[in-house]
């Protein structure tokens, strides 16, 4: 079991970003901002990043954040009526110690 939140990242891109293996970063989209411990992964695509839905809303660094706070609640699937977590637009930065 893993307690954190986690996004899977490229290496390559997570270090042009500065950001290491198991480091928080702050993942933001138009719609909200959740955080979330860094996995490097190679088998990503270099443009992606993945964070895990259906994840607890209560995590350690951000109470209450899920990956749904990142998308846009009127944005729905017209048959499902679901949101559209896989493909948005989104800024990944580190968390540093003062914050975001």
């Amino acid at each position: 079991m893993w307690p954190d939140l986690y996004c899977q990242i490229h290496p390559e891109k997570a270090a042009r970003l500065g950001i290491s293996d198991g480091e928080r970063v702050n993942i933001e989209t138009a719609h909200g901002a959740i955080e979330a411990v860094a996995w490097l992964h190679a088998g990503i695509r270099p443009s992606a990043v993945f964070v895990p839905i259906g994840w607890g809303e209560r995590q350690p660094y951000n109470p209450w954040r899920s990956v749904n706070f990142l998308a846009d609640k009127k944005q729905r699937d017209p048959i499902s009526d679901q949101t559209n977590l896989k493909a948005l637009l989104c800024r990944v930065s580190r968390v540093t110690a003062r914050g975001r």
